[in-house]
């Protein structure tokens, strides 16, 4: 549940771990409203949301790119 938006939304977390499998911060904020916009072969994708960072909205895309 989103406070502010009053609804439930989706949101998309990266999750890093530490040693032993524990789990650290994450470096970056979490993604609200996460849509897949492309998956370009096996290698990529691009999703979009937006994140908050002290009460303010940046609407961004996220490029995935893993090995």
């Amino acid at each position: 549940m989103h406070p502010e938006l009053r609804r439930v939304v989706k949101k998309l977390t990266i999750v890093r771990h530490g040693l032993y499998g524990s789990n650290m911060d994450s470096p970056i904020p979490d993604l609200w409203q996460p849509e897949l916009q492309a998956l370009i072969s096996e290698r990529a994708m691009k999703i979009t949301g937006f994140e908050e960072i002290g009460a303010q909205r940046y609407y961004q895309g996220w490029y995935v790119q893993w090995e």
